[in-house]
């Protein structure tokens, strides 16, 4: 549930009929940068007064690019990377974010002064997380320059052909296929099925491994199976329609 006010020339706002429960705000004005506070705890018939200090936007930009992609898959399908950044101004969070382009390259801008939590986002099958940077814009002009390497995963002979049906062994397009290590929980592979409900990894490392798949409108699936050096694994899975139930 969503509750929606507008400050008046005061900067006064007000907000009723609430009932109680945990409520996260954000603050958004032209011009300025947008903050969020999480954890807002309301009690029944509690009357809660809740003040917030806005910035203006800064000039401040962080810049830079993931050349370790760019060199191994060569141009990046746009909005599968982002960056995002975190900063604590006063008591309260503000986040921006920016697309990492088909170069690799991504730009945040209009930043005030702090201390940056800089983040690069997205599901870069074949890849281990990049690790977070702090980044410390001392003015509103500073401009800083951060880049990102990921770690490529360890290759193996494996391989898994995944086939996602719905009712009547009808194939499912666009499922979502995830593959999870066992032994190594950041490890994670994922694509989605193509127009005859299949997909299929390759080069993967023997083992163990937990198969997630999941479709708009059905109940996800959950699987383990064993991947084998030098053999293609076959796996089926069937999911069925939201709404309904088994016995």
């Amino acid at each position: 549930t969503y509750f929606v006010a507008s400050t008046d020339l005061l900067g006064a706002y007000r907000i009723d009929n609430m009932p109680a429960g945990k409520y996260s705000a954000s603050i958004r004005k032209a011009g300025h940068v947008s903050v969020y506070r999480n954890q807002i705890v309301l009690g029944a018939a509690e009357n809660k007064q809740e003040t917030f200090e806005i910035a203006e936007s800064g000039t401040g930009s962080i810049f830079g690019n993931v050349s370790s992609l760019v060199s191994e898959i060569g141009e990046i399908p746009v909005g599968r990377f982002s960056v995002s950044a975190r900063v604590l101004l006063g008591t309260d969070i503000a986040r921006f974010y920016s697309e990492v382009d088909a170069d690799g390259a991504f730009s945040l801008d209009d930043l005030p002064s702090g201390s940056y939590t800089l983040t690069l986002n997205g599901w870069g099958s074949g890849y281990y997380p990049a690790q977070p940077q702090t980044v410390l814009l001392e003015s509103n002009e500073s401009r800083v320059e951060r880049n990102f390497e990921l770690e490529k995963y360890e290759s193996g002979n494996a391989s898994i052909s995944v086939s996602v049906t719905g009712p009547d062994s009808i194939p499912i397009s666009g499922a979502w296929v995830y593959l999870s290590s066992q032994s190594s929980k950041q490890r994670v592979y994922q694509s989605h099925t193509d127009s005859l409900g299949e997909v299929e990894f390759l080069n993967l490392p023997g083992g163990q491994y937990y198969v997630w798949a999941s479709a708009r409108g059905y109940l996800s699936s959950f699987r383990t199976t064993s991947l084998i050096d030098d053999t293609t694994t076959n796996l089926a899975v069937s999911l069925r329609a939201q709404g309904t139930s088994t016995l």
